[in-house]
């Protein structure tokens, strides 16, 4: 008879690593991190300790790094009221006997605010400094203006 090897679950997406990160933490390292008795969310007790534990699910230890994709995934964080070191994480569709929700867990899409050009730049304000043609203006009264600049100076 062969022996049983124990079977190894993988996951693709970040949400799912993750819920197979804080379910092994809960069981291994409560210390370090735990589901929350009701199971709606997770508490991060030690950031270094699972810092370390990082490159055992992800391709890095940075914590500042799985907190960035915790955010972009829609997950909120919040402090205990009663243990300001203890970072309290949450999802509607993180939850520790509902594996099947992660599924659920999408990715944050970029608002149109996050365009490629600033925010604080207006075009329109830009193109009517002094000097420099309007949008509206053609060229013939672009040069006009600068042969007046010109004579004038």
């Amino acid at each position: 008879m062969m022996d049983q090897q124990p079977q190894v679950v993988l996951a693709d997406t970040f949400p799912a690593k993750a819920h197979l990160l804080i379910t092994y933490l809960t069981q291994t390292k409560p210390k370090v991190c735990t589901f929350s008795p009701d199971g709606t969310s997770f508490y991060v007790y030690d950031q270094a300790q699972f810092a370390q534990t990082l490159p055992q699910y992800f391709k890095h230890n940075n914590y500042g790094s799985f907190v960035r994709q915790l955010n972009l995934y829609g997950f909120n964080s919040s402090r205990l009221k009663d243990n300001n070191d203890v970072v309290e994480w949450k999802h509607d569709n993180f939850h520790r006997d509902r594996k099947d929700l992660v599924n659920n867990i999408k990715r944050t899409k970029k608002s149109k605010s996050s365009s490629t050009k600033p925010s604080h730049v207006h075009v329109d304000r830009l193109a009517s400094s002094p000097g420099m043609p309007s949008s509206s203006d053609d060229a013939s009264s672009s040069l006009a203006d600068s042969e007046q600049l010109a004579s004038t100076g």
